[in-house]
């Protein structure tokens, strides 16, 4: 395979220039916290050992369902950093971008000088920077100690007139190198701690992270529950293409979830063709967590019933449903075996709602309401009173409500 192009030599591995940043790496950079920190400290040390930039971008890819990568941003004129999400979407402007050949691995540094009338403006971003009086840019890859983690990229600029020094350069490259695993450091931290929230939450992702990894660690919380489930999936299971039915799937998933969590739940787990979600109620604000759920609850109808019509137009499967919400207290913290854990909710309360949304179907209501629930939200004058019902495995009887605005 063929080298990546260098368009300036990067000092031999292990060069190391005495001054600011080797300062930083050895002292209190490796206990900066906020990576955003790290890097505005990194420009400064840069410009007190002499490399006059005025611009530097950290690019570097992550782990998450909606974002590819994180760009930083800082500037010497504003001495702050900015943090930009960019999305799976491949746009015309990465590929006329540096960071496209620099992800593709056939260049390893590149150096456009700009203050030259004569330099190639062959990406994008050069036109931006000379318009902004830029007199030179240097972008290099940056290689991370998972060999499989697609490489980023640091690129620095300058206003200095005539450009950078080679020896402004390599110091950089020097000192890039230098910085790299503190970087990287910060990296596994965020992608550890985004792939939790993706997949635990974040509320419960904070807290393993925190240390409550021990089977058993948890509390005893009071809450509004829902829970959610698609109706007919065995029948739609049997009858549907995989490749739909997995689009269904996605489809109520995120009808639910989106709504959950733009009213402050927590989604805690998918159950098969359900959702378990709570919203936690601190003292005294019981109700305020049961109308967040209710509201939810709303809004969540409110997308179903605007994205079926197209669905229907496109041939697909209506999102059909049927939903409960209860208010009690549940265990939320860890269960399972000695090396495979969950981070939920357990309790008599969850197993109610969970049977309370099985009588949907039978009673003909899309959502249903226990006692608990309509006395902590106050909302019994917008409810109707569907009696007290028999559930598997609970002892007592349990009395159910049914919204008016929910009628089937």
């Amino acid at each position: 395979m063929t080298a990546p192009i260098q368009d300036f030599a990067r000092p031999p591995a292990g060069t190391v220039y005495p001054g600011a940043v080797a300062a930083l790496v050895l002292g209190e950079g490796r206990f900066i916290r906020d990576i955003r920190q790290l890097i505005a400290s990194f420009a400064e040390a840069l410009r007190t050992d002499g490399v006059m930039l005025d611009y530097l971008v950290v690019v570097f890819a992550t782990l998450h369902p909606q974002v590819r990568a994180l760009h930083f941003v800082w500037r010497s004129d504003r001495r702050e950093i900015a943090e930009r999400a960019v999305g799976w979407n491949y746009t015309e402007q990465y590929y006329r971008s540096p960071f496209f050949p620099i992800h593709q691995g056939t260049h390893d540094v590149i150096r456009r000088r700009l203050a030259d009338p004569n330099t190639p403006r062959d990406f994008g971003v050069l036109w931006d920077l000379d318009a902004e009086g830029f007199s030179d840019y240097l972008i290099a890859s940056q290689k991370f100690s998972n060999p499989q983690r697609i490489p980023g990229a640091v690129s620095i600029s300058t206003h200095l007139p005539g450009g950078f020094t080679d020896e402004m350069l390599s110091r950089f490259l020097a000192s890039q190198a230098l910085v790299a695993p503190l970087i990287d450091s910060h990296l596994s931290e965020r992608i550890a701690s985004t792939l939790l929230d993706v997949y635990v939450g974040p509320n419960a992702g904070q807290r393993i992270l925190a240390g409550a990894i021990r089977r058993g660690d948890g509390e005893t919380i009071p809450a509004a529950i829902c829970f959610a489930d698609l109706r007919s999936f065995t029948t739609l299971s049997d009858r549907l293409p995989r490749q739909e039915l997995l689009e269904l799937l996605n489809a109520f998933f995120e009808c639910v979830v989106d709504s959950i969590h733009a009213h402050g739940g927590e989604v805690l787990k998918f159950i098969g063709d359900a959702v378990l979600a709570i919203f936690r109620a601190s003292p005294g604000h019981e109700k305020d967590a049961s109308r967040a759920a209710l509201a939810s609850a709303q809004r969540i109808f409110l997308n179903a019933n605007e994205l079926n019509p197209q669905r229907k137009a496109a041939g697909k499967e209506s999102i059909e449903f049927g939903m409960a919400i209860h208010f009690g207290e549940v265990m939320y913290g860890n269960i399972g075996s000695n090396d495979r854990l969950d981070f939920t909710v357990i309790g008599p309360a969850v197993n109610v709602c969970s049977r309370i949304q099985g009588l949907c179907g039978r009673l003909d209501r899309s959502l249903l309401l226990s006692k608990s629930l309509i006395v902590t939200a106050e909302c019994q004058d917008e409810v109707d009173d569907m009696g007290a019902h028999e559930l598997k495995g609970v002892s007592s009887e349990v009395h159910i409500f049914a919204p008016r605005a929910f009628r089937n």
